[in-house]
């Protein structure tokens, strides 16, 4: 975790493609980032960095793969799907 941290705040994302090229097995689901971070899975919000302002990442819920799965299913429920 914390080197994905550390990856994080050094990161300039100013598009998805951006989030892709630093963590390739990062998701984009429920209108969230899904990034795999060793027993954990990480739902996080990107804004990202424009000429105005500074990128910021926050996170909505850190899971471990089974609560990721439940959280899905609660998630696709509420219309929230991929």
């Amino acid at each position: 975790m914390r080197a994905w941290e550390v990856a994080v705040k050094a990161a300039v994302w100013t598009s998805p493609n951006d989030v892709k090229q630093t963590f390739r097995n990062a998701d984009w689901a429920h209108s969230l980032w899904i990034f795999d971070v060793s027993r954990n899975r990480i739902a996080a919000s990107v804004n990202y960095q424009g000429t105005t302002r500074t990128g910021v990442v926050y996170i909505k819920e850190v899971l471990t793969h089974p609560e990721y799965d439940a959280w899905t299913v609660v998630m696709t429920k509420k219309g929230r799907g991929k």
